[in-house]
């Protein structure tokens, strides 16, 4: 089965979602900060659990062999007296659907929501509960990414379910045409790669040009700058340390010293028009998640292959994929986290195997995943260096700064020193903002 692509992130409706939940957090006066965890962990599956549970998930978990279903009657027959109903909705619309329903009293008691923020976005409104207690004594079992990308105000509101990363695709018959015998592995190979495809007539790189932030998000972290950080009392921007001031000159040398892309993607709207040049042999370069593999593979003749994402000073990649957390309004934790617990748990890793997602729990077998969906082997490789986007409130906001920023080097209108000083700027007043 095809998994779905990301939602694409940072249009007018999010926009207009998140000044929803931002108001709602000035109404509610971040309520989720002060809550108890609503249940008992101490109640083992079955004994004494009761009552209807609604799960909310994304509409690709609704295949023909529906394994989540499955492994929901699993848990029913375990657990005789809850029962649970799986509402599938569509990626584009989940986060809305859910929030409109929360802040209204309502809702579904279990959310899976993308770990680009969502989970941030609503334990700030008070929409979700915190998972302390339940989540700490078991926080070693999962990667440090999913992990992190559902913590707001040092509580936990988030369980990782299933994760992605982001890789090098590259073109193989390019790479062989231009003398490049393996493809890159650190930030000096690449730009030595991109300047022998570009000598051969062939171009370097192509990125999400509508939503470059997913792209640049990693160099950042491989030069070791977490762009907010978070580990004070406040966060702040990290972007005018020596460790993001190299990150940017380097993504900007590519955009102007190196010229690795192609003018095409300017006019890229979408990641179907961002993985066109790759797949029609014109580029060399592809960085992108598990999810274009679909595409290229199925829609295209390029002898490809999918490789680590170059490494700067470290090795690091950027998170995506789905945590599972619990309504605020839920009229029956015990039921709802003992759920999460069922599906989250070692023994249910088949039930993501069958959809060809990487599994966020540290301890799960890959071997058949990798069997079914060989392409998944350089994404697992990657696991322990997969980082989360920062852990603030409208992320999606920075995400845009960053995109708009990059692009008016790119376009020429600003020199990269300038347009990394007022992105600084604006970031630092975005943040206090937030934060004050």
């Amino acid at each position: 089965m095809r998994p779905c692509q990301k939602n694409k992130r940072g249009g007018q409706t999010m926009k207009k979602l998140l000044a929803f939940i931002m108001a709602a957090v000035m109404l509610l006066a971040l309520t989720a900060c002060g809550k108890k965890n609503g249940g008992n962990n101490d109640k083992p599956n079955g004994e004494g659990l009761s009552g209807d549970v609604t799960f909310m998930v994304i509409d690709s978990f609704n295949s023909d062999d529906n394994a989540l279903q499955a492994a929901t009657d699993a848990f029913m027959k375990a657990n005789p007296n809850v029962h649970v109903t799986i509402e599938y909705v569509a990626s584009t619309s989940i986060q809305e659907k859910f929030t409109t329903a929360a802040l209204a009293g309502s809702g579904p008691d279990v959310i899976a929501l993308d770990s680009a923020g969502w989970a941030v976005d609503a334990a700030a409104a008070g929409l979700l509960k915190p998972l302390d207690n339940e989540l700490k004594p078991i926080a070693d079992q999962f990667f440090e990414g999913p992990l992190s990308s559902g913590i707001y105000n040092g509580s936990c509101y988030s369980v990782p379910w299933y994760m992605n990363n982001e890789g090098l695709y590259y073109n193989k018959t390019i790479l062989a045409a231009a003398g490049v015998e393996n493809p890159p592995a650190t930030w000096d190979e690449l730009v030595d790669a991109i300047a022998k495809v570009k000598a051969a007539g062939y171009e370097g790189i192509t990125m999400p040009y509508f939503f470059p932030s997913y792209y640049m998000y990693p160099f950042f972290y491989q030069a070791g700058c977490p762009i907010v950080d978070t580990t004070g009392a406040k966060p702040v921007s990290a972007l005018m340390t020596d460790e993001g001031k190299a990150a940017w000159k380097y993504l900007c040398d590519l955009a102007t010293t190196y010229d690795a892309y192609p003018e095409s993607i300017k006019d890229a709207t979408s990641w179907d028009s961002t993985y066109a040049p790759f797949m029609q042999g014109e580029v060399a370069f592809l960085f992108c998640g598990d999810w274009a593999y679909w595409s290229v593979e199925f829609n295209s003749e390029v002898d490809y292959g999918i490789a680590p994402m170059p490494a700067g000073k470290e090795a690091a990649t950027l998170l995506g994929g789905y945590t599972l957390s619990i309504n605020s309004n839920t009229k029956n934790y015990d039921a709802a986290w003992a759920y999460i617990q069922w599906l989250t748990a070692a023994e249910q890793s088949n039930v993501l195997e069958s959809y060809g997602r990487i599994s966020a729990r540290i301890d799960t077998d890959t071997t058949e995943l990798v069997k079914n969906y060989p392409h998944e082997a350089t994404f697992i490789a990657q696991r322990e260096s997969t980082m989360s986007r920062p852990s603030i409130i409208n992320q999606s906001e920075l995400d845009e700064m960053v995109s708009n920023a990059y692009k008016e080097v790119f376009l020429g209108t600003k020199d990269a020193d300038t347009a990394l000083a007022d992105l600084d700027a604006k970031v630092s007043t975005f943040l206090h903002g937030l934060y004050s």
